[in-house]
């Protein structure tokens, strides 16, 4: 039973004894057996109310000791399903990228030539871009390749968090060259010193990919330092998603959908969530979707 209900037991049983001992007295109140049975019954209240307490409390202290267990369990027993699903995606992403490793040289080489022909109608300034964003893609598996092996992927530079944010905006641009994004920043500029680390780049880049799919027109990535916290907000202007579906994006990895989020945010939930921080979604009263990204500082300062 609930706490509450426990206590309201425990009280209902004291005053129905309370009206035993001092209400009903079969005993002849002015024989000598009536002054010790007095005294024995006070002692039998006194008792009972003591044992009543008493067992009131430790049951309510166990009853809350083994719910907290209960949680705890289910929560460690998500979190190793999720851990397990990380490991065969990253299994998974391991061999995909050496896969890939072909296809995007040969596709260089192609754009190399086509650069060289001038009687082709393709603009030389099309083909810088495609060769721009495979020599990212390229740049991006071997960072994959790197992390399964000697170098970590998390390895990373220190930098101010302004200037993390700054070269995180400018270099996602880059690779979304088509995106309308505007950001803010709030707190002491430029901020503490913190190591800019590449999983935590890729998981935020992965909630703005998610925000451009939906809205191209609208992106907005606001900052906030405060209370010791680096609090992300990331706003679109998108179909936002069903509050009955809320639950499970970032928590399990589910098909892309007409919302734009799926695996990539369930990759950011994990890798976020071993800094320390959390995700959470809300849907916006003027149509769209705010992400927002709170992190602690102590695991990100230098």
């Amino acid at each position: 039973m609930p706490a509450l209900f426990t206590w309201a037991l425990a009280a209902i049983a004291i005053s129905c004894y309370s009206l035993l001992i001092w209400i009903i007295n079969p005993i002849d109140s002015a024989s000598f057996h009536a002054h010790n049975f007095e005294i024995h019954a006070i002692g039998m209240w006194l008792g009972f109310v003591i044992s009543a307490i008493l067992v009131a409390f430790f049951v309510v202290r166990m009853g809350r000791t083994i719910q907290l267990q209960q949680k705890e369990l289910a929560e460690q027993k998500t979190q190793a399903l999720q851990n397990e699903q990380l490991i065969k995606l990253g299994a998974l992403a391991a061999s995909t990228a050496h896969e890939l490793g072909t296809p995007l040289g040969t596709m260089q080489l192609v754009v190399e030539e086509l650069q060289d022909e001038p009687k082709l109608n393709t603009s030389n300034r099309q083909l810088i871009v495609l060769k721009n964003q495979i020599t990212r893609c390229k740049e991006a598996l071997s960072i994959l390749s790197a992390s399964v092996g000697s170098a970590p992927l998390e390895s990373g530079e220190p930098m101010t968090i302004q200037q993390f944010i700054n070269e995180l905006l400018e270099d996602w641009q880059q690779s979304r060259p088509e995106i309308n994004i505007k950001s803010n920043w709030q707190g002491d500029s430029p901020g503490p010193q913190i190591l800019a680390e590449k999983s935590l780049q890729q998981a935020i880049k992965n909630i703005l990919d998610n925000a451009a799919n939906v809205s191209p027109d609208y992106v907005f990535c606001e900052a906030q330092l405060a209370q010791q916290k680096l609090v992300l907000k990331i706003s679109d202007h998108g179909p936002g998603i069903a509050l009955d579906e809320q639950h499970k994006f970032g928590h399990q990895p589910i098909s892309e959908n007409s919302t734009g989020l799926g695996l990539g945010l369930f990759l950011s939930h994990g890798i976020i969530k071993r800094f320390g921080g959390n995700v959470s979604l809300t849907n916006l009263k003027q149509g769209g979707l705010q992400t927002t990204v709170s992190l602690p500082l102590n695991t990100l300062l230098v």
